[in-house]
């Protein structure tokens, strides 16, 4: 009988009838796999259910800032074009060049909200 390099007689046989049935078993599920994977399948929902709660609430505090910033930025652009052309802060002539510029800026929102919409 001459050897192999893997260390058995070249003749010898191996009997797959055990490994067989072992495979088959190890693919048959378990109450206890079940179990497991629906707690885990469980507890990702919660989590996913979790940051979208999070993210929803936070996302509105973060928006509300950020418009109160774009408003804070506005009104000093207004404020300093208003003033470069000689219209003092306080006077009837600053309110109404403020006014205008709120116009224009509506209008020009509008227009281009128009152009979007399909």
């Amino acid at each position: 009988m001459s050897v192999s390099p893997y260390g058995f007689g070249i003749n010898q046989r191996f009997s797959t009838k055990g490994v067989s049935q072992m495979s088959i078993a190890a693919q048959m599920p378990t109450e206890t796999s079940r179990l497991t994977t629906g707690v885990s399948l469980g507890l990702i929902a919660l989590a996913v259910i979790g940051f979208v709660v999070w993210i929803t609430h936070n996302g509105a505090a973060a928006r509300a800032v950020i418009e109160q910033q774009r408003s804070d930025e506005i009104a000093a652009e207004s404020r300093a074009f208003c003033e470069k052309w000689g219209m003092a802060s306080g006077t009837q002539q600053h309110i109404q060049c403020v006014a205008d510029l709120r116009a224009i800026r509506e209008r020009h929102i509008k227009r281009t909200e128009e152009d979007y919409a399909f």
